[in-house]
């Protein structure tokens, strides 16, 4: 539960319109194309970190929950 209220605040955080982010993407296209292009690349590798890395804890803690169990982590 808590995994997927991570993902959601981090789409909505790297995707709203007036967000911190898509400013900067905006301001970097005044510079240019190359700097816009690197921008976005960075914030492209930057955005999936975070849910990544609280769907893994998820995964790993209903594994130890379970006492070691694929049960847990495979959903049978």
């Amino acid at each position: 539960m808590v995994a997927s209220l991570v993902v959601g605040v981090a789409v909505q955080y790297y995707t709203e319109i007036n967000g911190p982010v898509i400013r900067e993407v905006t301001e970097s296209s005044r510079a240019g194309s190359a700097i816009n292009i690197l921008t976005g690349m960075a914030y492209a590798l930057q955005s999936p970190f975070l849910p990544i890395l609280f769907i893994a804890a998820a995964v790993g803690l209903a594994y130890i929950l379970t006492g070691g169990s694929l049960y847990a982590v495979l959903g049978g």
